[in-house]
């Protein structure tokens, strides 16, 4: 809106506003017709943000990728814990300036950092593309160990994490490709994310964080589903919530006869939660018929404890002819 009121108050020039301005909206203030002794001003325009103070632990280092896939990048995510927005602007990660920028890290959201985001969005299709920011330079995270730190404009240290390639999962025969996510934020704690997910989860929830649930739990969505592109269960939806995220998950899907029709996962690093997809194809690519079935999940932990699952379920409608 315009301003309501300009008062020139001891050489000050004074804008009164009809109403307060929310201190954690970004505005811009645009000033055009500008006269000062009959020289008309150019148009100029000037971020307003009352940026709130920013404590270390505000923003945390949620997730690292420092062994990338071949051709691949590194990347670093944030994630904003407070309430407010915060302004990145000549924030460090290390000695090197994340962005010289007005940019707004919203409250609660997750940020990844890299020196290229379309390498990024190729490696992890499942990326949140907005969620994830290009920056000129990182520091060289060594594929063997080092220290992730962030700074504030003000150099005050937000956050740092160390890291080493033996805080891998022991399931991991590569670990190429797969970061490192936060599991809990109240500590400093670290684990590989999950295989199902694709090795990391650029801009969005980490695979492992930690549910503090009492058991196990593998269930389907629906126990129907009809793979017919109407656009209703066209999938069948296996979830899994899992107690800690070192848990390889294997899953198959039979038919009543006891035949093997589907292997949907093998052995994949679960995380704590996720949801696998059965398309209601079989391994040889052939569309299923209908009839019913059973959903078998296996996990075991580097202990060597397992647990099954079995779900049964039905395949009601198949575009095969039967």
């Amino acid at each position: 809106g315009n301003a309501e009121k300009v008062e020139l108050v001891n050489d000050q020039i004074v804008l009164s506003f009809s109403k307060n301005l929310d201190p954690q909206k970004l505005y811009t203030l645009r000033i055009e017709g500008l006269k000062i002794c009959n020289l008309v001003l150019p148009i100029f325009e000037t971020k307003l943000f009352d940026q709130k103070e920013i404590k270390t632990g505000d923003i945390v280092i949620n997730e690292i990728l420092f062994n990338p896939k071949e051709g691949g990048v590194d990347f670093v995510e944030l994630y904003n814990q407070t309430e407010f927005p915060i302004n990145l602007q000549n924030f460090k990660l290390g000695n090197r300036v994340i962005t010289n920028q007005f940019f707004l890290l919203e409250a609660k959201q997750y940020l990844a950092i890299t020196t290229n985001k379309k390498i990024i969005a190729q490696h992890y299709p499942n990326a949140i593309q907005e969620n994830i920011f290009e920056t000129a330079s990182l520091p060289p995270y060594t594929n063997q160990q080092g220290v992730v730190t962030l700074f504030s404009d003000q150099n005050i240290l937000i956050d740092s994490v160390y890291y080493s390639a033996d805080m891998h999962s022991k399931h991991l025969i590569d670990p190429k490709g797969i970061s490192l996510e936060r599991t809990n934020n109240a500590e400093n704690t670290f684990h590989s994310a999950s295989t199902v997910y694709g090795g990391a989860t650029p801009g969005y929830q980490n695979s492992t964080m930690e549910l503090n649930i009492p058991q196990n739990k593998i269930y389907l969505t629906s126990n129907t589903f009809s793979p017919n592109d109407d656009g209703y269960e066209d999938e069948l939806e296996i979830n899994y919530e899992l107690i800690h995220p070192n848990y390889i998950i294997a899953v198959e899907i039979y038919n009543e006869k006891g035949q093997l029709v589907k292997k949907l996962a093998h052995q994949n690093l679960a995380g704590t939660h996720g949801k696998i997809i059965w398309d209601g194809k079989t391994d040889a690519g052939q569309r299923s018929a209908r009839g019913h079935y059973i959903s078998f999940a296996q996990i075991f932990d580097h202990n060597g404890k397992t647990q099954n699952f079995k779900q049964p379920f039905v395949l009601i409608n198949s575009l095969t002819r039967h």
